[in-house]
C-alpha cells in the first residue's frame, strides 16, 4: 500500500503549480516618492499609471516599500510608455547595500527610449552573478530605483514616460533565446558607424540579414 501510494504521488510534483507572479508596485499610489504624479488618463495595468517627466528637474525616482525576498524569482517585468522616441536612455538599479564596501551596491539595466507608446521590459534577476560592487543577495533587496543620469545618460526635458505593473516572475532558465530579434535589435546603438549594414537591414525589415 505504501508503495502504491509512493508511485502515485511522484508524478504530482511533475505537474507542480507554477508559483504565482510577485507584484511589486501596481503603479497606482505614489506615496513617499517625490517628483512624480499619478496619471489616471494613461495605464496598461489596473486604473492608474506613475507618470515621470521633465528629467532635468526630477531626475530620478526611488521606491523602498516593497518586498525584499526576491529569491525564487527569475524576471523583473514591467510595463513603459514613452510619449516619444528618442536617442535618450535610462536606468533601472536593484539596490542591495553593502556595509562592507564604499558606494552603491546594485544591479543595473538600461532602458533605451528609443520607441514610441508602450512596451513591456523583462529582466533577467535571481541567478546573475556580480553586480556592481558587492550586493548582500537577492533575498535582501533594500529598493529599487530609476534615473536620467549617470552611466554617460543626460536627462532631456522633453522625455515623458509613464510606468505600470512592476512584478517578479518564476521562469526558470532553459534553453533558447530570452528576447525576440525585434527586441534585441532595439537594444543595440544602431548609430555605431561599424554597424551601418546592421542598422541598413534592420530599417528594411530583414532581420535575417541584420544577422548575418
Amino acid at each position: 500500500m505504501r508503495l502504491s501510494i509512493a508511485l502515485l504521488a511522484f508524478p504530482l510534483c511533475l505537474f507542480a503549480a507554477p508559483k504565482p507572479d510577485l507584484l511589486l508596485w501596481d503603479c497606482e499610489d505614489t506615496t513617499g516618492i517625490g517628483g512624480i504624479e499619478l496619471s489616471t488618463q494613461l495605464s496598461k495595468v489596473g486604473e492608474a499609471s506613475v507618470r515621470w517627466r521633465n528629467h532635468p528637474q526630477t531626475s530620478g525616482l526611488r521606491l523602498n516599500d516593497l518586498p525584499h525576498d526576491w529569491s525564487g524569482y527569475h524576471v523583473l517585468r514591467f510595463w513603459v510608455h514613452n510619449a516619444k522616441a528618442s536617442k535618450t536612455r535610462c536606468m533601472l538599479l536593484i539596490h542591495s547595500e553593502n556595509e562592507a564596501t564604499d558606494g552603491m551596491d546594485y544591479w543595473g539595466h538600461a532602458l533605451t527610449l528609443n520607441f514610441t507608446g508602450w512596451r513591456q521590459f523583462s529582466f533577467p534577476i535571481g541567478y546573475q552573478q556580480g553586480g556592481a560592487r558587492a550586493p548582500r543577495g537577492w533575498d535582501q533587496v533594500d529598493g529599487i530605483s530609476f534615473t536620467a543620469t549617470g552611466w554617460g545618460n543626460t536627462p532631456k526635458p522633453e522625455t515623458d514616460l509613464h510606468i505600470d505593473d512592476l512584478r517578479l516572475i518564476h521562469d526558470p532558465p532553459r534553453p533558447g533565446p530570452l528576447m525576440t530579434d525585434p527586441e534585441f535589435f532595439s537594444e543595440l546603438d544602431l548609430g555605431r558607424p561599424e554597424l551601418a549594414a546592421v542598422r541598413t537591414a534592420v530599417i528594411a525589415k530583414s532581420l535575417p540579414a541584420a544577422k548575418a
